[in-house]
């Protein structure tokens, strides 16, 4: 009994996402912290909101280096800002 259970639960992906749903359905009314995970589900239904979620983690090193770079340029705008220009 407990080997079917575990077959339909773990490797029947579409039973176990609606399962999953179905949990964060129920406990949204508990707490509303469970109804925006119920969002992710989106990215099962579309494969264009798939495609964009993997460029973004597939180049995540890169992405780190380009917010390495701005938060840089935001450091020396504020030193730059901070001091009074004094004009004579």
């Amino acid at each position: 009994m407990f080997c079917i259970g575990y077959d339909v639960l773990i490797t029947k992906p579409f039973f176990r996402n609606h399962v999953i749903l179905m949990f964060f359905s129920i406990n949204g009314y508990t707490e509303s912290v469970y109804f925006p995970l119920m969002l992710m589900d989106i990215m099962n239904n579309s494969s264009v909101l798939a495609n964009i979620a993997r460029s973004v983690t597939d180049n995540l090193g890169e992405l780190g280096w380009v917010f390495y770079l701005f938060v840089c340029t935001v450091v020396i705008y504020a030193q730059v800002k901070s001091t009074p220009i004094r004009i004579i």
